[in-house]
């Protein structure tokens, strides 16, 4: 598939993985408005940010697809820097993405739509980037979501995954 394709190939920049991170035992959705709250009260560390900035390379026409959307923390960040493309955030969560509704406030640019990141409900090819800013590690089978990231991307689409932990991965 080209999920596997993408793994096996990554660019020199990338820094390569062998398999997806094991799934978190709790991999339940953030599902009520308070823990939606809460989340979005969590730090991002500021050099991830910028090194997710760096590894995208947006030239500010792409669409991108960020799986795991949350509240749009990083969704949101990237929306001045697509003057004519956009953002499809995919969240499994009804509450988080009502949080990232409520802080978009008129963002043009940002479509919201719910679903599972394991059979994403977008049209394949499409996506010039497919995002999974710091959410891979919630999927109850993220090879499976990955897979559907590679069939969301365009040909000459790119994946990038950000972990928490200081990782980030483009291919």
């Amino acid at each position: 598939s080209r999920a596997d394709w993408l793994l096996r190939h990554s660019s020199p920049r990338a820094r390569s993985i062998r398999e997806p991170p094991a799934p978190m035992t709790h991999t339940r959705p953030f599902d009520s408005a308070e823990q939606a709250q809460r989340f979005d009260r969590r730090p991002v560390h500021p050099r991830l940010l910028a090194e997710l900035d760096d590894l995208l390379h947006l030239n500010g026409s792409e669409q991108v697809l960020d799986v795991g959307t949350g509240t749009g923390r990083v969704a949101l960040r990237l929306l001045p820097l697509l003057p004519s493309g956009g953002v499809v955030g995919v969240d499994a969560a009804m509450a988080m993405l009502q949080r990232a509704g409520e802080k978009r406030s008129g963002a043009a640019g940002y479509r919201l739509i719910q679903g599972a990141a394991e059979h994403l409900p977008i049209r394949g090819g499409t996506a010039d980037v497919a995002l999974f800013a710091f959410a891979l590690h919630h999927l109850a089978d993220p090879l499976a979501g990955l897979r559907e990231a590679g069939r969301a991307l365009k040909e000459d689409g790119r994946l990038v995954i950000g972990f928490q932990s200081m990782e980030i991965i483009s291919v």
